[in-house]
């Protein structure tokens, strides 16, 4: 199950509401909502781009969507790519693209593909709606996720795209005295979906192996766009 699923965002409005009361009956029914996919081209790194492991829950997350799709790729353990990728630090995307460097990883560890995955997070919206004190409201609020990768090929050293993947719903949440019923989408768990499966989908077209390797990290610089499609 994903770590990096969503979470109820719970209005300051309700919060207020719960305190007054003390005591109420919540009902929260989560629903699907889907991801929009989109590729973004001429996206290049900052040079100051680090390399991380964390946040390790997105990662573990990116790694167990893609592995459920695609039953060929293997993710190796992450610190185990790291300490042998940057055996002297300097973690740094440029010091991890030198040819010579990508030859000696592909070849110590036969990865093929990193993937570089960056989160923009959770944006919720303002809250709309009204409330008449221990009787009765009503409020939306709108809530997204988006989550990208970079594809990179370690046997070229260069990218092989960059993948954005972005899921948006809206809460609502209904109240009737002491009872409360609210829905809320699950836009992190569709955005990390979506973008597995993509990942998946571009690793198979470009990848004629059997078994294909791969690791996955983190970067904490934001990427660079040169625009989208």
């Amino acid at each position: 199950m994903m770590r990096f699923c969503w979470v109820l965002n719970i209005p300051k409005l309700l919060v207020s509401m719960v305190f007054l009361l003390g005591s109420v009956s919540c009902v929260y029914v989560p629903y699907p909502v889907p991801a929009d996919v989109k590729y973004i081209e001429n996206a290049t790194f900052p040079e100051d781009a680090i390399l991380t492991l964390g946040p390790r829950d997105l990662l573990a997350d990116v790694a167990e969507s893609i592995t459920e799709i695609g039953t060929n790729i293997e993710v190796i353990d992450g610190e185990f790519f790291r300490d042998t990728a940057f055996p002297e630090g300097d973690w740094t995307l440029n010091n991890l693209l030198i040819p010579e460097t990508c030859s000696r990883i592909n070849e110590e560890l036969e990865v093929d593909y990193l993937v570089l995955v960056s989160s923009k997070g959770v944006v919720v919206g303002e809250e709309e709606g009204f409330y008449v004190p221990l009787l009765v409201g009503a409020m939306v609020v709108d809530k997204e996720t988006t989550v990208d990768a970079m594809l990179l090929d370690l046997k070229t050293g260069k990218s092989v795209c960059r993948i954005s993947s972005e899921a948006h719903g809206t809460e609502k949440i209904f109240i009737w005295v002491i009872v409360i019923v609210a829905t809320g989408p699950f836009t992190d768990s569709s955005a990390i979906t979506g973008l597995g499966e993509e990942i998946v989908r571009v690793i198979e077209k470009n990848s004629k192996s059997e078994k294909i390797r791969i690791a996955i990290m983190a970067v904490e610089s934001i990427i660079k766009e040169g625009g989208e499609n």
